[in-house]
């Protein structure tokens, strides 16, 4: 059938910016009439529930007052639109925070601020020691679970866990596979 796009494909489909285009936390009409031209409201509105509050930032985008933000009681992550991995993410507790947050706001829309889901530590078991024979457990894991669906159906599942809060792989990490039952 026809395909249709909000933004057309590209290497980085993904980008964050999308999220801010998607939740609209700044109310724009237009905006939002783009997306009910496309999206379905009650898909749309299943997409926002799972999607942290979030704006686009930069010079053309959000009217963003970062006093404002810094007084209310969340904690909020800086993350570049299009990058991998911890590159371009920052969170309000890191020392770098609010110059971060100036050169986002006078960037090009480069950037989003989301809201921080604080992840608590889960417990996980893994081998370890000469030829993997010694069974080590600890629960101060933090975990990142990210679905992939085809066709509107779960496809697959992949667990990375680490043990800060910076949870988007490395060396450190364990990546771990999941069966679908």
């Amino acid at each position: 059938g026809a395909v249709r796009f909000i933004i057309p494909p590209k290497p980085f489909l993904g980008a964050k910016g999308v999220l801010a285009l998607l939740r609209n936390d700044d109310k724009d009409a237009k905006l939002e009439a783009i997306l009910h031209s496309f999206i379905e409201a009650e898909f749309l509105e299943l997409v926002r529930r799972f999607i942290p509050y979030t704006l686009l930032l930069g010079k053309e985008a959000s009217r963003l007052n970062p006093v404002n933000v810094q007084m209310c009681n969340k904690r909020f992550i800086l993350k570049e639109s299009v990058s991998s991995g911890m590159k371009g993410i920052v969170f309000s507790t890191d020392g770098d925070y609010n110059k971060t947050l100036e050169r986002a706001c006078a960037s090009k829309m480069n950037w989003i601020l989301q809201e921080e889901i604080v992840n608590q530590p889960q417990q996980f078991s893994w081998f370890d020691g000469v030829n993997g024979t010694e069974l080590r457990t600890s629960d101060d894991w933090f975990m990142r679970v990210t679905a992939h669906y085809v066709n509107g159906t779960l496809g697959d599942l992949i667990v990375t866990a680490r043990r800060d809060k910076a949870v988007h792989g490395g060396k450190d990490c364990l990546q771990l596979g999941t069966i679908i039952v």
